[in-house]
């Protein structure tokens, strides 16, 4: 059994309790306009272009056997170009490339490779009551990869926990989910017309798979709602997201994820637009009065949010 995986980033802090590590699988089908990891959207192997790297040799274009690369001129800047339609994902330039400008994101792992990697940071984590976490991408595009690493992570007692956006059949989201010891289940907009807008996908399918995922199991589940400036953060949005949270079938916690622009570089690397460009992260304060607003409306669920 294999998996494509974008990366797997040792000694991470913000992705569960402890000290974990996490594993970021290619494929997702959402494409939120504030993806920080657009890098994990397809499910294959990428090229991505380093244009601050780049010396202009010209070694790629030469070797690229599918004539997939080219030499633009923009203004005073001068960069290789990427057909996405003509890669291939070879591999060959990038293996040319004298400055590693170009780079393959995404490798092939087989189950037993990525179990031992985990195992190697067992005592950071047993240290700190850390662990892994399955994330993306959507880490349930590959849920029977994922179900297996979870069933041998718990045969030497190492703690699991996802990252979702819940949008896949449910027998899918329950197989993953019904294992875990904790998950992290992104809803983007209540309202389904907008959530369509903004990440390419209804929210009905989540919604019902949340519903029934909180209704048959005990995973301990934390709702997360990334708060993105003018899209989803009006107060009549918010208002209605604290109502659902309140009406849900079991506890869960609820935390809020400030926006950023960590991951707009990456953007430029993949020779993409990043439709965010003019939208600011939120001030301190202007957060604040944010979180209030909802801490205001939620009954006894608890609200997380790193200022």
């Amino acid at each position: 059994m294999k998996a494509i995986i974008e990366n797997i980033q040792h000694f991470s802090l913000h992705d569960g309790p402890g000290t974990r590590t996490t594993i970021f699988f290619k494929g997702c089908p959402l494409k939120c306009l504030w993806c920080s990891n657009p890098t994990t959207q397809n499910i294959k192997k990428e090229l991505i272009y380093k244009k601050t790297s780049c010396v202009r040799c010209g070694r790629c274009i030469t070797v690229c056997r599918q004539n997939a690369l080219s030499m633009k001129q923009e203004g005073d800047e001068q960069f290789v170009f990427i057909d996405r339609n003509s890669c291939i994902t070879c591999g060959e330039c990038a293996d040319q490339c004298p400055a590693d400008a170009l780079q393959t994101i995404g490798s092939e792992y087989d189950l037993d490779t990525v179990f031992n990697i985990i195992k190697k940071d067992i005592l950071f984590y047993q240290n700190t009551n850390g662990g892994v976490t399955f994330s993306g991408g959507e880490m349930l595009l590959h849920h029977k990869f994922v179900s297996e690493l979870i069933k041998k992570c718990k045969t030497i007692n190492i703690h699991t926990a996802a990252e979702t956006s819940g949008f896949a059949p449910y027998e899918h989201v329950k197989e993953v989910l019904s294992q875990l010891d904790m998950c992290f289940f992104d809803i983007k907009h209540i309202n389904n017309e907008k959530h369509k807008q903004i990440t390419g996908q209804p929210n009905t399918l989540i919604i019902e798979n949340l519903t029934r995922i909180l209704q048959e199991t005990t995973t301990p589940i934390t709702i997360r709602l990334p708060l993105i400036p003018t899209i989803n953060d009006d107060e009549e949005h918010l208002a209605a997201y604290a109502d659902f949270l309140n009406n849900l079938p079991r506890h869960v916690t609820f935390e809020i994820l400030p926006y950023h622009r960590l991951g707009s570089n990456k953007y430029d690397m993949m020779q993409i637009n990043y439709k965010l460009d003019k939208i600011a992260p939120f001030s301190k304060e202007e957060l604040s009065q944010k979180v209030q607003f909802v801490r205001e409306k939620l009954n006894s669920i608890k609200l997380i949010c790193q200022f």
